[in-house]
């Protein structure tokens, strides 16, 4: 959630919207839930002029910036962000499908994926290796 969260920069992630699936029987806990209420992330709230690809965002709940949050994930060796390279230009042909979004922004958005993705890999790799 915290690894999502940095790569899509939402910045929204407070205690009631993330949650964990329980046995209705027994109570006892399976796991956690689904990623949901993301629509705080890929800079909804900036025109596309306007984005900054390297801001450091503000998040929640754990840490005030995502700089700072993205150190409590403690195992990053098990994320394969080289498998996350094609994201950005699926995310733009999406993105660019149909007429919700102009084509600048998802050329916007497309690069800020790539960007935070680059980021992510830097800072998971500091202070582990």
């Amino acid at each position: 959630m915290i690894v999502l969260d940095y790569i899509i920069g939402n910045h929204d992630r407070h205690f009631r919207n993330f949650g964990v699936i329980r046995n209705v029987e027994t109570l006892e806990y399976v796991g956690f839930a689904p990623i949901f209420d993301t629509g705080a992330s890929l800079r909804y709230y900036t025109p596309h002029c306007e984005i900054d690809l390297y801001e450091d965002l503000k998040s929640v709940p754990f840490k005030a910036f995502h700089s700072e949050q993205i150190k409590l994930v403690k195992n990053p060796v098990r994320f394969e962000l080289s498998k996350l390279k094609h994201i950005p230009e699926y995310a733009k042909d999406v993105f660019s499908t149909g007429n919700i979004l102009k084509k600048q922004r998802a050329d916007v958005l497309a690069k800020v994926l790539e960007a935070r993705i680059a980021m992510l890999d830097k800072a998971l790799c500091r202070g582990y290796h």
